[in-house]
């Protein structure tokens, strides 16, 4: 909601608000599919998460309501993978 927040603005945002929620909880959903032990110092299974979100919103960015570009894909893809890390 940030990344897009900044980019889209505020508006945009809050008119997809419940879409976002669902993305959010599908990214939340890879990741939790892909985490093993030690995941955050194993870069292989970083990437493959990566591969997994930026597959996820490259698959639903128009379904999301919002054409999303690749600096903001990228974005989204930085912060989810900073709360995974904060959260796991």
């Amino acid at each position: 909601n940030e990344a897009l927040s900044n980019a889209q603005g505020k508006e945009a945002t809050v008119r997809v608000a419940g879409t976002l929620a669902q993305a959010a909880t599908d990214i939340a959903a890879l990741v939790d599919g892909l985490v093993i032990r030690d995941w955050k110092r194993n870069l292989d299974v970083q990437r493959r998460m990566e591969n997994a979100i930026e597959d996820y919103l490259l698959g639903h960015r128009h379904s999301l309501g919002i054409d999303l570009s690749f600096d903001e894909i990228d974005e989204i893809l930085l912060k989810s993978l900073k709360v995974a890390k904060n959260n796991y």
